[in-house]
């Protein structure tokens, strides 16, 4: 049996309806990844966070190598509201470079996530990442985020009856 990879496709969040509680609340909780944190131009805090519980997950199931997609395939042909392919191209160049971006932010804010080289070697065009083991990160916020991931059921439970 081989290595455990994670593959990662997309990031992507449930639109509610603008202006209801949860969404504010919501809106609210994710904008604390942004405290203390060297803005990323297109990155959204709520898949910086998403990301963080992920990887607390993966470290929990002993997954260390993550692969994305370093170029987003359109899975609707052209996109909504684009008349020409050339605006089509443009969405969808945006589109993978805001997915790309919220890597190289990961990477930046924990010091155990290591992006590696570009390969274009005609084998995958796949953006590679080694996650280790967290033991300190400079952002309370997402620490807190991530060890909720790292965390399993019995200790979620434990926790919250301890609150």
């Amino acid at each position: 049996m081989g290595e455990k990879i994670a593959y990662i496709y997309a990031l992507q969040g449930k639109k509610e309806p603008q202006g209801t509680t949860h969404q504010k609340e919501i809106r609210s909780f994710c904008n604390l990844a942004n405290r203390g944190v060297k803005r990323y131009r297109n990155v959204s805090p709520s898949a910086i966070v998403a990301l963080t519980l992920f990887y607390g997950m993966l470290e929990r199931e002993e997954i260390h190598r993550i692969k994305a997609p370093i170029f987003l395939v359109g899975r609707y042909g052209r996109f909504v509201g684009a008349k020409t392919r050339e605006e089509s191209d443009a969405i969808q160049c945006n589109l993978t470079d805001r997915f790309c971006r919220n890597f190289l932010r990961m990477e930046d804010q924990f010091s155990h996530i290591q992006l590696h080289p570009f390969r274009n070697d005609g084998y995958d065009s796949f953006l590679r990442m080694s996650l280790g083991k967290m033991d300190h990160c400079d952002y309370p916020f997402l620490e807190m985020i991530y060890k909720i991931g790292r965390q399993d059921e019995r200790e979620k439970q434990k926790d919250l009856q301890e609150r």
